[in-house]
C-alpha cells in the first residue's frame, strides 16, 4: 500500500466538499506536470493541509495558497511563515484573482477543487482571458470526461462545448479514490486548460451562445429543431429557428450532441442574427 500523508487531528468538513489529497506520488505527480520554475507563480485553489502547497512551493517562484476554512487557512499560513509561500483565507467563487499579479514570468493555477463547487468555479476562472493562461485543476473523473468529450460521445455535452470553446482541454491524470482522506466513492482526474485569446470559433455574444448550447442539449433525446423550439432559454418563433438551422448547414433532424464546436458557433450566430432581426434582443459583447 503506497504511503500516504493523514494530517494529524484534522477532520475533513463535509459541507466544504473536502477530500485531502495525501498520497506523495499524487502530489509530485501534479507538482510536476503543472512544468513550474523558479519564474513561475502559483495560485492553488483548496490549499487545505498543504500537502500540495509544500509540492508546488518545491518548484515555484511564488505560491499563493487559497483555502476558504478558516481553521485550516490559519494553521497553514503559521506553518509556513517566512517561505514563499503566502495564505490567503478566502472563497474562491468570489475571490478577486485579478487582485494577484505574477511577480515575474509565468502565472498558473492548480488546485485540487471541492467537488461541490468544480464546475462553477471552471468557468468563473476560464471565461476570464486575462486571469490566467493555464490552468491545472482536480475534478471528478466524471467531470474530467465531459470537459474534454468529442461530438458525438455519451459525455458531450454543455460542458464540453462551452469550456473547449474557450480553452484546449487535456486529461492528464487519474487518481484513484484511496489518494485522498476521506475516499471519496468516485475516481479523480487532473485536467489542463491552456485558454484561447478568443474564442475557438466566432461568437458575437457569448452570454446568449451559452443559452443556445443549454437550450440544444438541454433534452438529449429530442432533435435539435425540436429541443431549441421547446427551450424558454431563447424565446424564439420556431420558424426562425428552423430558418437558423438552415442557413446554419445543420439538418433539423439531427441530435445535438453530434454537432462540433464550429457548427453550434454557427447556429449560434445565425439565432444572434435573427434575435436582433426579431427585435428581442442585442447583442452583449
Amino acid at each position: 500500500m503506497p504511503k500516504l500523508l493523514i494530517p494529524a487531528g484534522i477532520q475533513a468538513r463535509k459541507r466544504f466538499g473536502q477530500h485531502f489529497l495525501v498520497r506523495p506520488s499524487a502530489l509530485r505527480a501534479i507538482a510536476e506536470r503543472a512544468g513550474l520554475d523558479a519564474d513561475t507563480t502559483v495560485v492553488e485553489i483548496g490549499a487545505g493541509t498543504g500537502n500540495l502547497t509544500r509540492e508546488l512551493s518545491r518548484r515555484a517562484g511564488k505560491v499563493y495558497a487559497l483555502e476558504f476554512d478558516r481553521d485550516l487557512a490559519e494553521g497553514l499560513r503559521e506553518e509556513l511563515e517566512g517561505s514563499n509561500v503566502e495564505v490567503i483565507q478566502a472563497d474562491a467563487l468570489h475571490f478577486d484573482f485579478a487582485s494577484l499579479k505574477p511577480e515575474r514570468g509565468a502565472f498558473k493555477i492548480v488546485g485540487n477543487l471541492p467537488f461541490n463547487i468544480s464546475v462553477p468555479l471552471i468557468f468563473r476562472l476560464i471565461e476570464h482571458p486575462g486571469l490566467c493562461p493555464e490552468l491545472l485543476l482536480m475534478v471528478q473523473k466524471e467531470v474530467a470526461d465531459r470537459i474534454t468529450a468529442a461530438p458525438g460521445g455519451k459525455s458531450y455535452g454543455v460542458l464540453a462545448v462551452l469550456c473547449q470553446m474557450l480553452a484546449d482541454t487535456e486529461l492528464v491524470l487519474r487518481v484513484p479514490p484511496s489518494a485522498f482522506r476521506p475516499a471519496p466513492k468516485v475516481h479523480s482526474a487532473l485536467v489542463r486548460f491552456r485558454r484561447l485569446d478568443q474564442t475557438r470559433h466566432p461568437v458575437p455574444d457569448w452570454e446568449f451562445f451559452k443559452q443556445v448550447v443549454k437550450a440544444a442539449l438541454g433534452q438529449r433525446r429530442k432533435i435539435i429543431a425540436n429541443a431549441l423550439k421547446g427551450s424558454p432559454l431563447l424565446d424564439l418563433p420556431p420558424e426562425i429557428i428552423v430558418r437558423a438551422l438552415s442557413q446554419a448547414g445543420i439538418d433539423p433532424i439531427r441530435r445535438a450532441q453530434t454537432l462540433t464546436l464550429s457548427e453550434f458557433a454557427q447556429l449560434g450566430s445565425q439565432l444572434i442574427e435573427a434575435r436582433i432581426k426579431n427585435g428581442t434582443g442585442n447583442v452583449h459583447r
